[in-house]
């Protein structure tokens, strides 16, 4: 799911208004911010008001916008107010205040390469229960971790995958009060290097099944860790892995001219095969050959041979 709005901030306050996959526009008018930041709202659920800030308010009685508010609007010469003023410093109280009003004007930067990546699933309504429901659900986890992990690498060329985690969240117990549910999580070091399609590979399309057999075991592992032995109730699984520093940019521009004389040599042999047949080109092999382009220009290397996936 996405925000989409004026400002960091209030972008990601809507980015979870309409989960899965879809966006939130927001047009912000005073009664779409009375809503969305209304006065009970506890600060620290604000983007950009940490735990030294809220902290801080706590120690002068303050938990919400409207607290806050009510503190900033008292005299100038009080007492409170002027002691309020000396905990903080006038330019993190004028973006204390501007934060509680909807107001933001960070400037919007590229995050860069992502340094993890992870896929859940969640059972509210049925649990999981048997080991059996565990290894299904981690047997499709895996398949959606490895697109995830190709996707990446088009986008900032092909990285190691040092670590693998798994994390539960326990469903509720009978007699545990809203709120007491348990996350636990365990970790393990991992010495992977997924094998990366030849450029001219068309969709991308990879038999990852050996990747994916070997992540689901080495999963169950860390699952039977947390939990040893049934019966269990597991509301939320959840897989990540850590990722592997990103190709500097000469490794990237080395592959992409290594890739594209390739690609060039590929495509003259096919044309000369199909001019000696003396049958045209289909679709197929034009096709294979964009996509040969679209890997060039995300870096990705000349395949690697083999997989393997250590642990321990």
């Amino acid at each position: 799911s996405a925000g989409i709005s004026v400002s960091k901030l209030l972008a990601k306050l809507v980015a979870s208004w309409q989960k899965p996959a879809k966006q939130t526009l927001l047009v912000p008018t005073a009664e779409v911010l009375s809503h969305l930041l209304p006065d009970a709202l506890q600060v620290q659920k604000i983007p950009g008001i940490g735990f030294a800030s809220t902290q801080r308010c706590r120690d002068f009685g303050i938990a919400t916008i409207g607290e806050f508010s009510s503190m900033c609007s008292l005299p100038a010469g009080s007492e409170q107010r002027t002691a309020f003023c000396k905990a903080f410093d006038s330019r993190t109280l004028a973006l204390l205040q501007g934060l509680c009003l909807g107001l933001d004007l960070s400037e919007v930067k590229s995050s860069g390469a992502p340094k993890s990546c992870s896929v859940e699933d969640s059972f509210y309504q049925a649990p999981l229960k048997s080991d059996s429901q565990v290894l299904a659900t981690l047997e499709a986890l895996a398949q959606k971790l490895l697109v995830k992990i190709r996707l990446h690498a088009r986008s900032f060329g092909p990285r190691d995958v040092p670590s693998l985690a798994v994390t539960v969240r326990h469903a509720l117990r009978p007699g545990d009060v809203e709120g007491a549910a348990r996350r636990e999580r365990r970790q393990m070091h991992l010495d992977v290097r997924l094998a990366i399609p030849a450029e001219g590979a068309g969709d991308f399309v990879c038999d990852d099944s050996a990747s994916a057999r070997q992540i689901v075991d080495r999963a169950f592992g860390l699952f039977r860790r947390i939990i040893p032995k049934e019966p269990f109730a597991i509301n939320i699984l959840n897989v990540q892995v850590q990722l592997g520093e990103q190709p500097d940019v000469a490794q990237r521009r080395l592959s992409f001219a290594r890739a594209r004389a390739t690609t060039d040599e590929s495509s003259a042999g096919a044309g000369a095969t199909s001019q000696a047949s003396g049958r045209p080109r289909t679709g197929v092999g034009a096709g294979a050959f964009a996509a040969g382009g679209v890997a060039a220009s995300a870096g990705a290397p000349p395949p690697v041979e083999g997989i393997d996936i250590g642990g321990e």
